[in-house]
């Protein structure tokens, strides 16, 4: 957090004064800078104030905000997986007050990016936001909320305590923890219909498969023509209408599959940008197989994910054995990396008197893969433990 490893842009800003009293700062041109202009790059500001008057800065006058980035996501006519790790700007940041039954009273001020000091006005009626802890005991950890009864409250969060998208049980002791509040992406947002191929049946559609977090079973929705308009439909459930505004979960994977090249050709190229996860990201994992997002736009190695042991963030061991069905495996999709296939790379967790680290199945050679970098940006990837961790967390993978 002190600035280390980043390069001053040289650029100068472009100052705007807003009617609030606040200032707009716009740097353009960032992407034809050196080092940004390979398909992503990060960004933070770095604000100096001299609050004692002694024409030199001091501890505590220089502040850096958090970091944001970019980066191109491709998609070719194939099956694909995906996740989307930039986050959306925080609606409000606060502390923990007392948590009173489902209620997480918050103690911020009316210091809030929109002036305002109630959740009547901060959220929208009908749209889907979580809480994030920062930092604490349950840093990672996201609570689902109630939006409506939220919105009733006014001054403090109420957590939907059935939901699937809790990551653990709103806990009595949050006090001072802090968290920010975000609102869910979008199938409508992240997924703009004119960039697919619609098609008149879910033989011909472009099309989504979504882990839906809530009920933990896949969701396939289909970009269907049906009256001259090109409509994100749920498989099977035309009466359900438009799924424009399906929340996807920050730890949700998804495949992309482009049936025809359409308007934007044999590959659709995009940028996508916002927030860089600052915080690790839970995301409890039952015994079996779950298929997990990136949550970070960097890539990652099993070690990194803290998959094996000692190094697991878990309080349960993670499963070592001597052969591949014993033993915990990672997956990852082959159709990312190969046109049309349709088949997994496995790697799993190899334990005997001699080894403890991961291998990729099917070499007789046994290669040491756990610091590889497998669990690439902007793709998903499989988690399959032989027992549920329930409390598993994401180390940050980076030093922001």
């Amino acid at each position: 957090m002190d600035g280390a490893g980043w390069t001053d842009s040289g650029l100068t800003a472009v100052l705007t004064n807003n009617p609030d009293g606040s200032i707009k700062a716009t740097y353009a041109n960032i992407e034809s800078l050196p080092g940004l202009n390979l398909g992503y790059g990060f960004v933070r500001s770095v604000v100096t104030v001299d609050v004692d008057n002694s024409n030199s800065i001091g501890a505590g006058e220089t502040i850096r905000s958090n970091v944001e980035g970019w980066m191109d996501q491709s998609f070719r006519v194939n099956c694909e997986s995906c996740s989307l790790p930039f986050e959306s700007c925080p609606l409000i940041a606060g502390a923990a007050g007392v948590v009173t039954g489902a209620g997480l009273t918050s103690s911020f001020s009316a210091t809030s990016a929109l002036g305002q000091t109630s959740f009547s006005t901060l959220l929208t009626a009908g749209k889907g936001y979580y809480v994030e802890m920062l930092n604490g005991a349950l840093e990672g950890h996201r609570f689902h909320v109630d939006t409506a009864a939220t919105r009733l409250a006014g001054t403090s969060v109420v957590i939907d305590t059935v939901s699937g998208r809790s990551t653990v049980a709103v806990p009595a002791d949050l006090l001072g923890a802090s968290y920010v509040i975000r609102a869910y992406k979008t199938i409508g947002e992240q997924f703009p219909v004119a960039d697919f191929a619609a098609g008149v049946s879910a033989a011909t559609a472009d099309y989504l498969i979504v882990y839906d977090v809530e009920t933990a079973t896949w969701k396939t929705i289909s970009l269907l023509d049906l009256s001259g308009t090109p409509t994100w439909i749920m498989a099977g459930n035309l009466l359900a209408g438009s799924q424009a505004g399906y929340l996807i979960d920050p730890s949700a994977a998804l495949f992309v599959h482009r049936r025809s090249a359409g308007a934007a050709g044999p590959t659709l190229t995009r940028t996508i940008s916002g927030g860089v996860r600052s915080n690790k990201f839970a995301m409890p994992l039952p015994a079996g197989c779950r298929m997990g997002s990136n949550p970070w736009p960097v890539a990652a190695s099993i070690i990194g994910r803290g998959l094996l042991n000692p190094t697991n963030a878990s309080a349960v061991p993670f499963t070592g054995a001597t052969s591949s069905g014993a033993a915990d495996q990672v997956m990852l999709w082959s159709g990312d990396t190969t046109m049309g296939a349709l088949t997994q790379e496995v790697h799993y967790y190899l334990k005997t008197t001699t080894r403890d680290q991961y291998t990729r199945a099917g070499n007789s050679n046994l290669p040491n893969t756990g610091a590889e970098l497998l669990f690439r940006p902007l793709r998903s990837q499989y988690y399959c433990p032989k027992v549920a961790h329930p409390d598993y967390v994401m180390p940050l993978p980076w030093v922001p």
